[in-house]
């Protein structure tokens, strides 16, 4: 397997467009209220992305490349923003509590029950 595939360069760049979108997002929320349709969107924006860095991740994994695992202790580094310190947790760990977080935040918002199986990004 190797990060050159068409499947992989495609991860990277929606993940990119996520990460756009929700900078795009923040910058909207800058002085609103957290209310309302923008900040649901900017919710389900934000579990798109980690979600789709979550599948990232996994497959940085399964590539035994030096490139591969270059990148997957960059990304165990970050240790979600610094908020993990233990030695013994990886980023993998996380993606699952953080997505679970995100999907009870999102039902609390929206006032609605969100199940991110039956949700498209628009």
């Amino acid at each position: 397997m190797s990060l050159n595939t068409p499947q992989f360069q495609q991860a990277l760049e929606e993940a990119e467009f996520l990460r756009d979108r929700l900078f795009k997002l923040q910058d909207r929320m800058e002085g609103s209220s957290l209310r309302g349709e923008l900040h649901v969107d900017y919710l389900h924006t934000m579990y798109a992305l980690i979600d789709k860095e979550h599948s990232i991740y996994t497959r940085l994994k399964l590539i035994d490349t030096i490139e591969a695992k270059r990148r997957i202790v960059e990304l165990d580094a970050f240790k979600v923003v610094g908020l993990l310190n233990a030695d013994d947790v990886n980023i993998n760990n996380v993606y699952p509590v953080v997505k679970g977080e995100l999907i009870e935040l999102i039902k609390q918002v929206s006032g609605e029950d969100w199940n991110p199986e039956d949700f498209e990004l628009e």
